[in-house]
């Protein structure tokens, strides 16, 4: 959708300066070229302005009497907005299911209660959660593979071999 955007060479709505009729820059108060509307000695006036809602001249968008009117950006058609429109409302895909034609807050598959990840139950978070935690199981030792302790406290290590074993197949070359 063409949204109506003045020309920035005379200030009309209808072209872009691309292909504009006039050759200078025109001052958006007075409409006279050679000076531009911050340098205009003509006192401000309305007269020239045209409006960026209706086309019209006289008024700006701010004082527009058909303002009323809405205008939808999303299929361009008038008497309601994007909010409202229904073509959007097709086009709207859930983050929730997948689905097409509402959003994640109006989602009946995806608005199914809470679950907490800790007990299973409904209706809270694993952070809300007030069930006791599971024991963890003791991990083992990583050098002797028994309970009770850490590999550097292993009352086992200084048996187990730390150099490593050399490797039969591998020969160095010179």
């Amino acid at each position: 959708m063409l949204r109506r955007r003045g020309c920035y060479v005379c200030g009309q709505v209808g072209h872009v300066a691309e292909n504009c009729s006039f050759k200078d820059r025109r001052c958006f108060n007075c409409l006279e070229a050679g000076h531009e509307s911050s340098g205009c000695l003509a006192p401000r006036s309305s007269e020239t302005k045209q409006c960026y809602n209706c086309g019209g001249r006289g008024h700006t968008k701010t004082d527009c009497p058909s303002v009323n009117i809405q205008q939808c950006y999303a299929c361009g058609g008038k008497g309601h907005i994007k909010a409202n429109c229904a073509t959007v409302d097709k086009q709207k895909k859930c983050f929730g299911c997948g689905g097409r034609g509402h959003i994640k807050a109006e989602c009946a598959t995806a608005n199914k209660p809470l679950k907490c990840r800790r007990c299973g139950e409904a209706n809270h978070l694993a952070k809300h959660c007030t069930a006791t935690m599971p024991a963890l199981k003791p991990k083992p030792c990583y050098t002797c593979n028994q309970s009770g302790h850490i590999a550097k406290h292993c009352p086992h290590a200084s048996r187990i071999p730390t150099d490593p074993i050399p490797n039969a197949s591998a020969t160095l070359t010179a």
